[in-house]
Order: structure tokens, then C-alpha cells, then sequence
């Protein structure tokens, strides 16, 4: 079982499991039902002694997360997380894919009656609960401002001059905290963006495949997809160049690091091409560098905002989602200097400002100076995590499909064989109680056909043992609509 514990940390090591446990339970990791690891075990394998194990269950138990049943064991209570039926409708998803992305990949994970394959978000052991509960101690007295006043619409500024910093590990150095406007998470970056730049009816170039709460958030706009087709180096620019020529797109939507669905991480010479081709037709580019500082590979190349010297055209999101979780809603926005003060004021008009205490926690977390060290360690496993979920696909479809290696993000792209459309295995393997992510998700509607050859998984949740069975009931659904 992966219990990270920080043995230098004030938190006692009993109430360090006891917040590992209540977060997994409560994220529906370990299901009603589920037995936990013996005292013993458990002990052996965190290098602990016994009575912190009994204590820290003896605490669960008080909080009526889990109970003992005579002789058997320690099991989580029945009861805990949503419990009521999922349903996912294909045929619904057949007409709206990308609405039902946005249903599925977010309600899904946490329903005890279904396991998703594809999550999306950080694997739970690796979260640093006992940094950030330290931080979350400074928050509550009467003297903090964050429990008693409305905050700045631009964000917290002394979370926006730690934030700067932040940027600079991307190669911007350039950037200060009066740069940044503090958003709720990527998704409300991309929104101010394609509200503020675009108008109803203007077309917009995205990558085909792309994330598909962008394609549903131009379908809510009344933006057109203009798909441009991705290449192992990255989105194919002389596409890109012809869409502009014939003036057909306002903006560029762009994932660089860790693309999503597929993984992709383009090169520096295609940011560099991206970023010429844009200014010479005079588009903006809205950079998606939520992954930029979880990149798997050796070195990863410089973000759009670091290669745009003069700060012209591109408009730089990202956020704490994929480090730190992302029930945090917590993102930033670099844009060009000339229309910070138009987004400020829009965003005000939605939603005043972000969460202020959420943005005192975060302040606080950053303060202890230990984020490098956590995204170090959490590239490292995801490096591994990824190696073996990959293992996995492999041998358990072997070639009923071809999985391609991720160079960011948390998705593993496969790509099916044998003509087996996605949306019909997902069909059969619901029906057992597991799901994946249909390729069509991630395709403009007029390009659905072509994503049904695909499907998305996570290599970050669930676990192992889990990822491993839901991979069993994929290949028996393919086996069964083989044989249709």
C-alpha cells in the first residue's frame, strides 16, 4: 500500500495514516466493503510500530470510516461516498460527446458503483496532505483578513509574488506577481480567453484530438472547432498556416506539455514555428501549461510564454489541479500586458475573486518552500507508474491495441485494432461496472468517426491491483463485440 510518510514532519505518524485513509475512502479508492491491511502488515510495510496502526484505525473507527468484524478484519464502512446508480447513456454521448466527457471524467471517479479507468487526476498517495495541512493551521484566526473580507479580483499578492515565481521555473523570468491574475483553475482561464478574444461565429484552431472541455466550451460559446491534426512533434503548423491565410480562425488553442488526450509534448522547434506563423497573422495563442511542471521526460522545452520575448501574443494558463489535486480551483493566467485589466474586470463581474482562503492555503504551502522537492518526487513515480500501467495494457490487450508512451500529463491514448468501435466496448464493459473514455470525446463532431478508433485511460488512478482487473473486463468487452 503507498502511505508516503514525512517522518521530519511535526504531524504525528498515526495522523498522518489517518488522513491517507480518510481521503481514499472518501474518494472512493477503497470502496465500501473493502478490507483493510492487518495491524501487522500494515506496520511491516510503513516501517511502524503496530500500536501507531491500531491507533490510527481506532480514530477511523471513531469516525465511523471503517469497523471491525470480529476476526476478519478491519473493513471500510458501507455507505461511504455517492453511492446512488450511475448512469451513462452512449447514445446520449453519441450526440453530445463532449458534454458527456465532461459528465463522465468528473462524476464517474467518484461513484462506489463503477470503476473509471480514466481519472485524470493525481495519483492520491503522492498528494502532500501533511504539507498542506500544516498550511491549512495558519488559516483559521480571528486576524486573518481571508475569513472576514472580500479579496482582490486580481488575486492575493503575496500568492501572486510566489506565483511569479512559479513562471519562472518555465524559463519566464520576466514575469511579476502584478503580471498574474489568480483564476478558479484552466477551465476559467480558457473561458475569460475566448470570451474576451473571439466573437459568436469566429473559429478557433484547436488540435485534433484535444481536451474535450475545450470543444464543449466553444460549443457553449458558439465558437467553431477548427481541428488541426497533432504529429509526434506537435500541432502540423503548415495546417495551422493555411487555416490563417484563408482568415478562418480568431485564436490558437493549445496543450504543449503533456497534450491532452495523447501525451504529446511538442518540440521547441514547433513551439517556435507555432509562435511565428501566429504573429505573423496576427492570432493569439492560448497556451494550456497545466502539465509544464509535471513533464515526464529528461527536458522539457521551454512554454510558449518563455519563447514570446516581447509578451505579445500568448496568453499562458496553468494551475494546481495536476499537483495538488483539483478540488483546489485554483489557477493563473499570464497575459499580454494590454489586456490584464480587461480580464481583471471580468472576471470580478463573475465571481468577485477566487476562493480567498484557498488562496491563503495555497500562500501558506508555498511558503514552506518544499513544492520543488513534491514535484520532484511525484515525477519520478508518475515516470514509473506510467511505465507499468503501460506494461499492463500490453499484456492484457495485447494486440487489440496499441498503447503510445506519454511524455506529460496522466492519459495513455490507445488506439483499438481490429475495427472495434470505442463506444461499443464502453457499452459492454459498463455493463460490468467498468469505464474508459470513448475516443469521440476528444474529436469535433464532424471528425467523431475517426475518434472512435481510441479510447483514454489514466495511469494515476485507480490503483494497480484495480487498473489491472478494470483492464480484464476492457478485454472481454472487446472479445464480446468482436464476436457480435
Amino acid at each position: 500500500m503507498n502511505i508516503f510518510l514525512d517522518r521530519t514532519s511535526p504531524v504525528a505518524l498515526r495522523d498522518q495514516i489517518v488522513a491517507y485513509f480518510e481521503t481514499q475512502i472518501s474518494l472512493g479508492v477503497f470502496p465500501g466493503g473493502m478490507r483493510l491491511p492487518s495491524v501487522r502488515t500494515l506496520a511491516s510495510q510503513i516501517r511502524v510500530n503496530p500500536s501507531t496502526v491500531r491507533e490510527a484505525y481506532a480514530e477511523l473507527a471513531c469516525h465511523d470510516m471503517v469497523e471491525g468484524q470480529g476476526g476478519r478484519g478491519t473493513f471500510v464502512r458501507m455507505g461511504h461516498g455517492p453511492a446512488a446508480p450511475l448512469a451513462i447513456d452512449l447514445d446520449v454521448a453519441r450526440e453530445d460527446p463532449h458534454r458527456s466527457i465532461v459528465y463522465t471524467t468528473m462524476v464517474a471517479p467518484g461513484r462506489t458503483d463503477i470503476m473509471s479507468l480514466d481519472q485524470q487526476v493525481p495519483a492520491p498517495h503522492l498528494l502532500p496532505f501533511v504539507d498542506l495541512d500544516l498550511a491549512t493551521r495558519h488559516i483559521w484566526n480571528p486576524n486573518n483578513q481571508a475569513l472576514h473580507h472580500f479579496g482582490d479580483p486580481q488575486g492575493l499578492f503575496a500568492l501572486r509574488e510566489r506565483l511569479a515565481r512559479l513562471v519562472a521555473w518555465r524559463g519566464v523570468t520576466r514575469v511579476r506577481a502584478d503580471d498574474l491574475l489568480v483564476t478558479s483553475g484552466v477551465v476559467q482561464g480558457l473561458f475569460l480567453c475566448l470570451s474576451l478574444l473571439c466573437r459568436k461565429g469566429d473559429g478557433v484552431i484547436v488540435e485534433s484530438p484535444t481536451w474535450g472541455v475545450a470543444l464543449s466550451m466553444l460549443d457553449h460559446l458558439g465558437l467553431v472547432a477548427r481541428p488541426v491534426p497533432l504529429t509526434p512533434e506537435g500541432m502540423d503548423i503548415d495546417e495551422v498556416d493555411r487555416i490563417l491565410k484563408r482568415r478562418r480562425a480568431r485564436a490558437i488553442v493549445t496543450v504543449p506539455c503533456g497534450h491532452n488526450p495523447t501525451g504529446v509534448s511538442s518540440s521547441v522547434e514547433q513551439r517556435t514555428a507555432l509562435l511565428d506563423v501566429a504573429r505573423r497573422h496576427g492570432v493569439p495563442i492560448i497556451e494550456d501549461d497545466i502539465y509544464g511542471l509535471l513533464g515526464l521526460s529528461e527536458e522539457e522545452a521551454p512554454s510558449l510564454l518563455a519563447l514570446d520575448d516581447e509578451r505579445a501574443i500568448v496568453f499562458s494558463l496553468t494551475g494546481v489541479s495536476k499537483s495538488l489535486g483539483p478540488a483546489f480551483r485554483l489557477g493563473w493566467m499570464v497575459p499580454p500586458p494590454r489586456f490584464l485589466d480587461r480580464f481583471i474586470a471580468t472576471k470580478q463581474n463573475l465571481d468577485l475573486h477566487t476562493n480567498h482562503i484557498v488562496q491563503y492555503i495555497l500562500e501558506r504551502y508555498l511558503a514552506l518552500d518544499r513544492f520543488d522537492a513534491h514535484l520532484r518526487r511525484t515525477r519520478g513515480a508518475y515516470k514509473e507508474m506510467r511505465d507499468a500501467r503501460i506494461g499492463a495494457v500490453r499484456d492484457v490487450l495485447g494486440d487489440r491495441a496499441e498503447v503510445y508512451e506519454p511524455a506529460g500529463g496522466f492519459a495513455l491514448w490507445v488506439r483499438l485494432n481490429g475495427g472495434m468501435p470505442a463506444r461499443e466496448i464502453v457499452s459492454r464493459s459498463l455493463r460490468d461496472g467498468v469505464y474508459a473514455t470513448p475516443g469521440a470525446c476528444f474529436f469535433p463532431v464532424d471528425k467523431e468517426e475517426e475518434g472512435d478508433r481510441f479510447l483514454r485511460l489514466s495511469f494515476t488512478l485507480p490503483e494497480e491491483d484495480r487498473f489491472l482487473s478494470g483492464l480484464r473486463v476492457l478485454a472481454k468487452a472487446m472479445r464480446s463485440a468482436a464476436a457480435a
